[in-house]
């Protein structure tokens, strides 16, 4: 087993991976399995490849690759979503966590004692330079989406920055709405309990939004453009938009028991994992025991 370099510079893993230090680096010349780090995986030889998302303290396991080119976006999950039955709804676990997402979502502190509701479109920001955008545009194709949306939607639209947006990105992303009479602000979830619709370019905060039966309209292609619990809209911008809300919720119960887990384990659980996604056939191969949900229900 060799194991992608990036993946023992990571501080939130402390000093787990010095229990696979062992397996550090990528060597294309030998015959092994790998693992890789936010990745396509290799179009041959066995191999995994590990991102961050979609819940607080998760990574998750592809076999096939990520955003578009991942395992979520194959007929076969559509299958094995459909036939799954979470043992714990995803809805339950996630209260055990207290946290409401990937990220804390802060507030900008003018507005953080302001009750805001949004009756309009939210356009939920990412940042700009991260890879699920580089995967489909660029940073630039991406203040073209912005400043498009802006145009299109007007008045009717609110910009949820995201929790990254600081600095340039911020500025940019602020001046492009300020043309067009748009509200930009920090704000954590409230903002989208009423609103029509959430807008992504083809961020998982689609998955907030799953958890909490939101229509997304998903603007380019990502994990979950060829599943119901969105709307793709093909890089077109939609007055209405119509989503499968109970796909949504199995959708969640599997990425919480099929697909994630939790980044925090030990790193004799890390590497007893990986042995084990690597030596299964399955498309989805993460064994329950690792699940994000099993880890979750067991501290209680």
């Amino acid at each position: 087993m060799q194991i992608d370099p990036y993946i023992f510079s990571m501080r939130c893993l402390e000093e787990r991976p010095k229990v696979f230090e062992a397996f550090k680096g990528i060597d294309k010349k030998v015959d092994d399995s790998r693992v890789f780090w936010g990745n396509l995986n290799e179009p041959s030889g066995k191999a995994i490849t590990i991102e961050s998302g979609f819940f607080w303290n998760a990574f998750h396991i592809d076999t096939v690759g990520l955003y578009q080119h991942s395992s979520l976006c194959t007929p076969q999950a559509l299958r094995e979503i459909e036939k799954f039955d979470a043992p714990v709804s995803a809805k339950e676990v996630q209260e055990i966590t207290g946290k409401v997402s990937k990220y804390p979502q802060g507030e900008d502190k003018e507005i953080r004692n302001e009750s805001i509701e949004w009756d309009g479109i939210v356009l939920a920001s990412q940042n700009p330079t991260d890879r699920s955008i580089r995967s489909v545009d660029s940073p630039e194709g991406y203040y073209r989406f912005i400043e498009k949306a802006c145009e299109y939607y007007k008045g009717s639209l609110f910009i949820k920055l995201h929790p990254w947006n600081s600095g340039e990105p911020r500025e940019i992303i602020e001046a492009i709405a300020s043309r067009h009479g748009v509200v930009c602000a920090k704000v954590n979830h409230r903002i989208i309990e009423k609103c029509e619709f959430v807008l992504v370019f083809n961020s998982t905060f689609a998955v907030d939004c799953m958890m909490r039966n939101i229509p997304v309209a998903q603007y380019a292609p990502g994990y979950f453009y060829q599943n119901p619990v969105v709307q793709y809209t093909a890089r077109k911008f939609p007055t209405s938009v119509d989503c499968d809300f109970e796909f949504g919720r199995k959708t969640c119960d599997f990425l919480m028991w099929k697909y994630c887990f939790d980044y925090s384990m030990s790193g004799e659980g890390w590497l007893e994992m990986m042995k084990r996604c690597l030596d299964s056939d399955e498309m989805f191969p993460l064994p329950r025991e690792f699940s994000y949900a099993e880890s979750i229900l067991r501290k209680r």
